[in-house]
């Protein structure tokens, strides 16, 4: 089971990843994505935020607030924000009740549920804007199962959790 701890985990592999690259060309194609890196990591950025809104209201509904970056904020401010979001995530599913239920695209979703996701938006699409500077994310496995567990709990594995992970999300193989 995801937990709070795993999306801070998630957080810290994520941030120190994509430091060394701040100073970088961010309008390159990030990965297998038609984005480019900034607006990756903007999307990664804020999808944690937004699920940290929907935790905290339990609102059934669609809430039709945007999170994006701040007009003149630098890759390494925007790379700075992954942290303090996912200690807000974290606090909200600590506090709120554990049957909590709110809105998401593909239906209402539970504590767990918006921590999975957290996990699954953070590490995949840093790795998706790492492809596109030239590098890679290598989570631990055992970070990598428990999202792969969380979000795709019928993929079997014999190796690696994060390659059964990131082919489970529709990208291709990569050697």
């Amino acid at each position: 089971m995801i937990t709070p701890e795993h999306v801070l985990e998630s957080a810290e592999i994520v941030a120190d990843s994509l430091t060394v690259h701040a100073t970088r060309d961010w309008s390159v194609r990030a990965g297998p994505l038609e984005w480019d890196v900034e607006r990756t990591v903007t999307h990664m950025v804020a999808a944690p935020a937004k699920y940290t809104l929907y935790l905290a209201s339990a609102s059934p509904e669609f809430i039709a607030v945007a999170v994006s970056k701040w007009p003149d904020a630098t890759h390494a401010e925007l790379v700075a924000a992954v942290r303090p979001i996912a200690r807000g995530l974290a606090a909200i599913a600590r506090c709120v009740p554990a049957d909590t239920r709110a809105f998401h695209a593909d239906g209402p979703t539970n504590v767990n549920g918006f921590l999975a996701l957290a996990c699954l938006e953070l590490l995949v699409h840093a790795d998706d804007a790492l492809q596109g500077l030239g590098s890679r994310l290598e989570p631990p496995d055992d970070l990598a199962r428990e999202v792969l567990n969380a979000q795709y709990p019928s993929t079997a594995t014999s190796g690696s959790a994060w390659r059964a992970l990131v082919l489970s999300t529709g990208r291709p193989v990569r050697p």
